[in-house]
């Protein structure tokens, strides 16, 4: 596999780019929700932490946020294959509006429970199980195969730009007036969101649904895309691995309140370093595969991104333990958008969305168990040695990755042009 000598010019390839109006449209709104689901996310944490000074319990919103992917996941990646996307990626967006605005109104006169906010998790999430895989399907219709690693790079990063100035955000509203305004905050990004998707006009499907399919023949066709295809069946599993950490994720408000000594606002500002390092490398991406590849990328990414969760577990400095979450960011981002973009291209068009259904839901089937598990030990032990072990993990995946032929030999010159038949 050899990577291509010609070097497009950058202002031609932004310039295609943001002539095309469906995309602006589409990445604009999801722009503007991701700011929302900032504030949602961080009021949620914060507040039953708070509440209950329990890692566990804090742990069950990692849970709950991912059991939508493991339970509707293959659904709704069919249904992403077989229906009308725009009116998908419509009914999830102004559904999420209306349960979150509901949040939002209990929350302010005192009336939102533990069990509630994780059932408002649940539902939230389930919206976004159904419009996730729609969102990724339609991305290689509209835009041309040599500007779709441009566009991935750059929706991370304009995407987490906004979800780090949400965070920010989020921090200093609710320490001036409560959580409830930072998740209506949340139901009107979703509004903005649906004017998004109504304003693209996305291409209508190409292939259809016959009358003789069924659900079960999908469900098949899509397994059989994951298990017949090496790399997809190795990113599948690496998914897996890598999720096995992700139950430390709600374990960095302990360790922010406890190791650093930091209010809402420090955990706030610390949740968005990350994206600063999204910031950095999001437009590089494409270079950077030009020059590596994307296997090595992904290899040499979270090998780095594992080392800089050990030194934020190690650092009494909340400054350089921001700097390290801007290296982790950066060196998740390199590999993760340039392979997958690979992969994007590789998945026949008519099974994207059940791909994503399929991967995304074995890809976060660990992450129910470690979540509780991590906030098990984490009430027993403190947060910091469990994220430490968890950074030490990402590590061996990483260097694991790169003893995959498939992966490792992964360009995306290989596959912009010939997606899999």
């Amino acid at each position: 596999m050899q990577s291509s000598s010609v070097t497009p010019d950058p202002q031609s390839t932004y310039r295609r780019l943001f002539s095309n109006r469906t995309w602006v449209f589409l990445s604009g709104g999801n722009t503007v929700s991701g700011v929302g689901d900032a504030f949602f996310t961080l009021a949620v944490i914060w507040i039953i932490y708070a509440a209950s000074h329990s890692l566990l319990q804090t742990a069950l919103i990692q849970v709950v946020w991912h059991l939508d992917r493991l339970l509707l996941g293959p659904i709704a990646g069919t249904v992403a294959d077989r229906r009308n996307r725009t009116h998908i990626l419509l009914a999830m967006n102004l559904g999420s509006a209306a349960v979150a605005a509901a949040v939002a109104i209990l929350l302010h006169f005192a009336h939102l429970t533990v069990v509630i906010a994780l059932g408002a998790v649940f539902v939230l999430n389930a919206g976004k199980t159904f419009g996730g895989p729609a969102a990724y399907s339609v991305m290689p219709d509209i835009i041309p195969p040599d500007l779709l690693v441009t566009a991935s790079g750059l929706m991370n990063t304009v995407s987490n730009a906004a979800s780090m100035a949400g965070s920010a955000l989020a921090g200093l509203v609710i320490a001036a007036v409560g959580g409830a305004g930072a998740v209506m905050g949340d139901a009107a990004s979703f509004l903005c969101a649906a004017v998004g998707v109504s304003l693209a006009h996305l291409p209508q499907r190409t292939i259809e649904g016959t009358a003789s399919s069924n659900l079960r023949q999908d469900l098949a066709e899509g397994w059989r895309t994951i298990r017949d295809t090496p790399l997809l069946r190795a990113m599948t599993i690496l998914g897996v691995a890598l999720n096995i950490t992700s139950g430390t994720g709600p374990l960095y408000v302990a360790l922010i309140r406890l190791h650093f000594h930091q209010g809402a606002a420090g955990f706030g500002v610390f949740d968005a370093m990350s994206t600063v390092g999204v910031l950095v490398s999001g437009p590089v991406v494409r270079r950077m595969e030009q020059w590596a590849g994307a296997g090595r990328l992904y290899a040499l990414g979270w090998f780095i991104a594992g080392l800089a969760i050990i030194a934020i577990t190690q650092t009494s400095s909340m400054v350089v333990a921001d700097g390290c979450a801007v290296v982790m960011g950066a060196s998740m981002t390199l590999g993760s958008v340039a392979m997958g973009t690979v992969t994007q291209l590789l998945v026949p068009p008519d099974v994207r969305g059940r791909y994503w259904g399929f991967q995304s839901a074995i890809a976060v089937s660990a992450i129910p168990i470690s979540a509780l598990v991590a906030g098990w030990v984490g009430d027993r032990v403190g947060a910091d040695p469990v994220i430490a072990v968890g950074g030490a993990w990402v590590c061996v995946v990483g260097l694991a990755s790169a003893w995959i032929p498939a992966v490792w030999q992964a360009r995306l010159g290989a596959t912009d042009s010939t997606p899999m038949s």
